[in-house]
């Protein structure tokens, strides 16, 4: 029996026999048409994507002139169909790092570059084992002396740090000057609002960040870890248009297997959502192993960014940064998704040549 219901033979077949009858004889319409499609479709929401990616041959220089034949992106096993690509950059510094392909006009695509310059303050240990501290003070002069010979004019930069909550000694902007004495304070962890006679900043510092961002008690409230200082910079950043690219030095978050690495995934849709790519630069030398050097690349990785551990000078990593960020094609395309269902739909994008190589962030979300 197992629990089932169990009928003889004999009673089945009295009890289905006038059934059959009746419904032999009951008129059908239904079965001269086909049964309405609606009650077995569900309801899709059809939305444009834009996913950026460097496209770059083996020596690192981008690769200019390609369109939308050029492009492959694969979005749950289906080949997506391109709608469009759109290339970015600065005509003052494609030439010299680029490989430019027959036909492509480089005066039709002018645009700024956005940095970040994040520091991560460091922790009481820090001029304990390799003198971490010394190093991000290293780190410092070799990042003033990129913005001022290793950027173009043009590039438009941001200084914030995070110690117990996030900072911003600098809003965008192409002051050197100004970039200077922020990259300085946010390497020794100075709070901006406490050098402020009135705690209120010039109206000429302002900029698309500090207007976004929430200000005094509130902010600190709002990043009281250096992952929700990273979701709050993001959603604050992407007011600006195009990519962003936050150049994170530090010593890394949580180990990928501990219980509060979660907070990295609602950190890395916050960064994609706002275009943001992250740029990671461990501050622990090489040949020392720790635990948080996982998440460093966890990051950089997800967001369509770098990350570098294995260099002698921070001059390298940052110089690579300049080159691989000169220039990125915008791809646009239309995809579907159940409607009032949420979620982060993972893409991959190639390219047709297999010599070139492409770098972009892993996915996007859609839904609320």
């Amino acid at each position: 029996m197992n629990g089932k219901t169990t009928l003889h033979r004999s009673a089945l077949a009295s009890w289905l026999f006038p059934l059959a009858l009746a419904v032999l004889l009951a008129p059908h319409p239904a079965l001269a048409q086909d049964p309405d499609p609606e009650r077995f479709e569900e309801e899709l929401v059809v939305s444009e994507v834009l996913i950026d990616a460097l496209v770059t041959d083996k020596d690192g220089r981008v690769i200019l002139g390609l369109g939308k034949d050029d492009f492959k992106v694969i979005e749950g096993g289906r080949e997506m169909e391109i709608a469009g690509v759109s290339f970015y950059s600065s005509q003052e510094r494609v030439p010299s790092a680029a490989a430019e392909l027959p036909g492509f006009d480089l005066s039709d695509v002018p645009e700024d570059r956005h940095f970040i310059i994040f520091f991560q303050e460091l922790r009481s240990g820090g001029r304990g084992i390799n003198n971490l501290f010394a190093r991000q003070q290293r780190a410092a002069r070799e990042i003033e002396e990129w913005v001022v010979s290793g950027l173009d004019p043009a590039d438009v930069v941001a200084v914030v740090s995070y110690g117990y909550k996030l900072k911003v000694h600098q809003d965008f902007t192409r002051d050197r000057q100004a970039l200077l004495e922020a990259i300085t304070a946010a390497a020794k962890g100075v709070d901006p609002e406490s050098s402020w006679p009135s705690r209120q900043r010039p109206e000429a510092e302002i900029g698309p960040l500090l207007e976004a961002l929430p200000s005094g008690k509130k902010l600190s409230k709002q990043t009281k870890n250096v992952y929700q200082g990273l979701q709050v910079l993001a959603r604050a950043a992407a007011t600006v248009p195009g990519r962003k690219n936050l150049v994170f030095v530090g010593v890394g978050f949580d180990a990928p297997r501990s219980t509060e690495y979660r907070r990295m995934y609602p950190t890395v849709k916050a960064l994609n959502d706002a275009n943001v790519a992250a740029y990671t630069i461990d501050l622990v030398p090489t040949n020392t192993d720790h635990s948080s050097r996982a998440s460093l690349n966890h990051l950089a990785m997800a967001t369509g960014g770098d990350f570098f551990f294995t260099f002698i000078r921070f001059g390298s990593p940052l110089a690579r940064i300049a080159k691989t960020t000169s220039g990125y094609y915008l791809i646009a395309y239309r995809s579907e998704h159940p409607a009032g269902k949420s979620g982060f739909q993972r893409v991959k994008v190639g390219v047709a040549n297999p010599e070139f190589r492409v770098r972009s962030r892993s996915g996007y979300s859609y839904g609320g």
